[in-house]
């Protein structure tokens, strides 16, 4: 049996969720079919997810078009962080990806025992403490 090139995207993300206990407790808010206006670009489609007791937000990006596979640039007009109001990223110009690629965008997202981010654009691997660390 040979594994496609979207068996390491899946395991990554199986490990994310089971890892990270911020997203066991989330309601769905928002998504861009319904009002959710948070991306600077109209090809990219936005889910949102809070955790009620923590405040994390978990947004699900992809194309709007499944079928697209050309690039796609945006940045995202975050509202609700600890920070205030963001347009993330914050570093550099825009949030890349390709083809048919998906990334969940985190906001004020507390892991191990006494960390938090204000935000990530990089995908979150592991959300847990190991030897003390977070």
């Amino acid at each position: 049996m040979e594994f496609t090139r979207k068996y390491d995207e899946i395991k990554r993300r199986g490990i994310f969720l089971r890892s990270s206990r911020v997203f066991y407790k989330t309601d769905w808010i928002a998504d861009s079919s319904t009002a959710l206006a948070v991306s600077t670009s109209r090809a990219a489609f936005v889910s949102l997810l809070r955790n009620p007791d923590s405040k994390a937000g978990f947004y699900i990006v992809r194309q709007t078009d499944s079928t697209s596979t050309p690039n796609i640039t945006f940045k995202l007009n975050v509202t609700s962080t600890t920070a205030g109001a963001l347009q993330i990223p914050l570093v550099v110009p825009s949030i890349t990806f390709s083809g048919r690629q998906s990334k969940i965008i985190v906001t004020d997202y507390a892991f191990g025992n006494s960390s938090c981010a204000v935000y990530s654009t990089a995908q979150v691997f592991y959300a847990g403490t190991i030897d003390g660390r977070d």
